[in-house]
Parts: structure tokens; sequence; C-alpha cells
């Protein structure tokens, strides 16, 4: 490596570097997806389930399980798509690193082994482990978005990754409506997550 390849790839990290203390995706749009997700439970009992009553007979619990996801996954995405997003968002967005473009790529994976998870899960009749591999994987991708916006993303990263490995042990204690607890607190980390991250955008205005 001779010496202008050498400062050429010093420059590009430095770009990584400043370009790691902003905020890179919509503080906002977490708050929304905090509060969506503390409305599972009340949403869930009001349409017991998506059921509405109705006995779907064997296929009553898979179906219960797809069926919510995709109407909660749904739901988010139009939401968000309705929400404008904020100009300090999208002035850091138009403006980033292709490395940091790359590393947020890790989305569309994560959301697919997601759906898989609870497709198999559902299939072989162990819906109770979604909920935990769920949280893990969440942790797993906020690990790397916190290595570009702020710390607090890291610890609540940390907190997924620990929290589901916490819910697989208690699975065997069980601990009735044990993973609604799990679900406040994922609702309450994205709100205070969202929270940070829109001062962070303000700061970077």
């Amino acid at each position: 490596m001779d010496t202008q390849e050498a400062l050429k790839k010093i420059e590009e990290i430095n770009t990584v570097i400043r370009s790691s203390n902003k905020a890179l995706f919509s503080g906002r749009h977490m708050v929304l997806y905090g509060a969506i997700v503390l409305l599972i439970p009340v949403i869930g009992h009001l349409t017991k389930w998506l059921t509405f009553g109705y006995d779907f007979g064997s296929i009553q619990k898979i179906y219960t399980i797809i069926a919510n996801t995709l109407f909660f996954w749904g739901v988010s995405v139009f939401v968000s798509k309705l929400l404008p997003r904020s100009e300090s968002y999208k002035k850091h967005n138009q403006s980033l690193h292709p490395l940091i473009t790359k590393a947020f790529s890790i989305t569309r994976p994560i959301a697919l082994a997601i759906f898989g998870v609870v497709i198999i899960f559902s299939l072989t009749n162990r819906g109770e482990f979604i909920y935990p591999v769920v949280l893990i994987l969440l942790g797993l991708m906020f690990s790397i978005y916190g290595k570009f916006t702020i710390d607090a993303v890291t610890y609540f990263a940390w907190s997924y990754i620990f929290c589901g490995l916490l819910h697989f042990y208690l699975l065997s204690y069980n601990i009735p409506y044990l993973a609604f607890y799990f679900l406040a607190y994922n609702g309450i980390s994205y709100i205070i997550m969202g929270i940070l991250l829109s001062k962070e955008e303000n700061a970077h205005a």
C-alpha cells in the first residue's frame, strides 16, 4: 500500500468516525414503533388476537401468531410512511458514507430472519420461543446501529440480548404473561431511544 492509498484509507475511516455521532435513523419513528409495541396487548385483547372470536380449530395457534406478526408489521410500515421524517434525518441520510449504508443494510436479513423464526416456530408448535429469539436478533441489529449512532442504542442492544436469554431461562417457570413483561420493556426502550435520537437530530440540525 503506497502513501496515497494509505491516506485515502485514513480519510475514509475519519469520514465514518465523523458520521458516527449523528442520528442516522429517525427518532420520531422509533417513538412511534415503541407506541405500537405497547399497544399490541391492547389491540390483541380487543380483537381476541385478530380471531374476533372465531375458532380456527387446529390451526388457531399458528394463525394467531402469523396473523398478528403480519398485522403489526404492516401497521408499523403504514404509519411510518404517513409520519414525515425530520429535516435533520433527511439531511444526514442523503450524505451517508457508503460503509455506514452497508452496515445499515443488515435490517433486511434480520427482518427476514425474524419472519422465518415466526413461521418455523409456529409450524412446529414452539411459539413460546419466538419472542426470546426475536429479542436476541434485535439486539444484534441494534448493536450494529449503535456503532454509528449514539451510545444509548448500544446499551439497549445488549439489554435485548440479555432479555432474550433471560426470557429463555424463565420459560421453564411457566410465569403467566411472561412475554408481556419483555414486550413492555421493548416498547418503552424504543420510546426512550427515539427521544434520545431526536435530541441528537436536533443537535445536528
